[in-house]
């Protein structure tokens, strides 16, 4: 079954280069599904892009600056799915300096992200 035809890696690969650039919202626009689930460590889904957009925005809205990394990226083609690590550090109005990783899982079919689920274990002070 062939659900990107243009091929998950070369679909990633421009999804990571918003991310890294820090441009979520058109990562959000171009690469999610309008019903996808995404799934924070234990909690219920959040369920729709338009939902999931509204969440980023006001995210944005509390940072001053962000630095992403992802890392160790495992892209499955035949599974439409692919694995890594996210690093956030960020400035955030309300609460300093801070470190997110993470390790997340993304389904993709037809050049969407279908479901994505997070695993941390919480948001920690950045070292000096």
């Amino acid at each position: 079954m062939q659900t990107n035809p243009k091929g998950l890696k070369i679909l990633f690969d421009h999804y990571q280069k918003l991310v890294l650039r820090g441009d979520f919202l058109e990562a959000i626009d171009l690469y999610y599904d309008p019903n996808i689930q995404q799934f924070e460590n234990y909690q219920e889904p959040l369920v729709g892009k338009k939902l999931l957009r509204a969440k980023e925005e006001a995210v944005g809205q509390n940072m001053s600056s962000m630095v992403a990394q992802i890392n160790n990226v495992l892209v499955d083609e035949s599974k439409g799915m692919v694995w890594g690590r996210m690093k956030f550090v960020f400035e955030s109005v309300e609460l300093g300096r801070k470190i997110l990783e993470e390790a997340f899982m993304q389904k993709w079919y037809n050049g969407k992200i279908i479901e994505q689920r997070f695993y941390y274990g919480g948001v920690k002070d950045q070292e000096k």
